[in-house]
């Protein structure tokens, strides 16, 4: 199987209808190529997740290919980090959650959505949180190396379970942060409710450290 610039350009149409950008007049907002960046990234993702199905990665056109997309990845995720950095979501901190780490929750439905792959290997779209994935407060951290938890009554790492350092038990307390501020986590993403607001909800449950 090798990478087919075909289903690459189809995977862009699917995108483009589930997640419309909406345009007005000819001006391009800092908003506006944070939205572009947003696809561009989901883009990305979605490759990268069709490359690791491949069962020829040694062929020299999927090694190339793998250079290509790392390379051009690379800069997507700097300038989607730049523009996205602090806009659209609000960090829920360990000191005021008690939760192992940092979460950050959308403020943005956009934001909120992370692509994958079905069990048909079709792309599609989970609203999500992410978290950090350290433990402690080791230095350095990049936030490239969040992790995705589902908003659902069952959340579960999006990642997989093999991706997270934490243990099981700090799993489940961010487990437990999302089914009981699930409503809350929702209201924000759809932008009902301000960063304060949101975070004046999650602390109601909350056990601060």
């Amino acid at each position: 199987m090798k990478p087919d610039k075909n289903n690459r350009a189809e995977v862009m149409k699917n995108m483009s209808k589930e997640e419309p950008m909406e345009s007005e007049g000819s001006e391009c907002s800092g908003f506006g190529i944070e939205m572009l960046m947003y696809h561009a990234l989901n883009a990305v993702k979605i490759c990268r997740l069709q490359y690791n199905l491949l069962n020829c990665k040694e062929y020299e056109e999927a090694v190339k290919y793998k250079a290509a997309l790392d390379a051009f990845a690379e800069v997507v995720e700097d300038i989607y980090d730049y523009e996205n950095y602090g806009f659209f979501s609000t960090t829920v901190h360990v000191k005021e959650s008690g939760l192992p780490c940092n979460i950050r929750c959308g403020c943005d439905r956009e934001w909120s959505l992370e692509p994958y792959l079905d069990k048909h290997q079709k792309p599609r779209f989970a609203k999500v949180i992410r978290f950090e994935n350290r433990r402690g407060k080791e230095p350095g951290y990049d936030r490239k190396n969040d992790l995705c938890m589902t908003i659902s009554d069952t959340p579960e790492i999006l990642e997989g379970r093999d991706r997270c350092v934490l243990t099981d038990d700090e799993i489940q307390q961010i487990k437990d942060f999302v089914i009981t501020n699930r409503e809350a986590i929702l209201a924000h993403a759809r932008g009902d409710t301000g960063s304060c607001e949101f975070l004046e909800a999650c602390m109601k449950h909350a056990s601060p450290l």
